[in-house]
């Protein structure tokens, strides 16, 4: 995931090693730069789903079952010139 660049207003989703653009929405951190935000993704067999405060930004479904995540990493990124914090950090596996 990569978000907050100052005027572009938009959070993308890229899976590796295509490193395309697989889904774009809504960033609202730009609204309040200087406040916490709560940042969410939940993936769930072939869903990911990115949030910013509570709201959707966008949610993705892998259509090729072949390309569907099974684990590994994840990252997320803030886009330059931006600098951020990340506290309370939790990841779980949904059975």
């Amino acid at each position: 995931m990569s978000y907050f660049h100052y005027g572009w207003a938009t959070s993308n989703l890229r899976k590796s090693p295509e490193q395309k653009i697989l889904a774009k929405g809504s960033d609202s951190t730009d609204e309040k730069p200087g406040e916490m935000h709560k940042l969410r993704i939940t993936k769930i067999d072939n869903k990911v789903v990115w949030e910013i405060d509570g709201v959707e930004s966008f949610a993705y479904v892998e259509s090729d079952p072949e390309k569907v995540l099974k684990g590994g990493y994840f990252a997320i990124r803030l886009m330059n010139p931006a600098m951020g914090i990340y506290d309370n950090v939790r990841v779980y596996e949904i059975p």
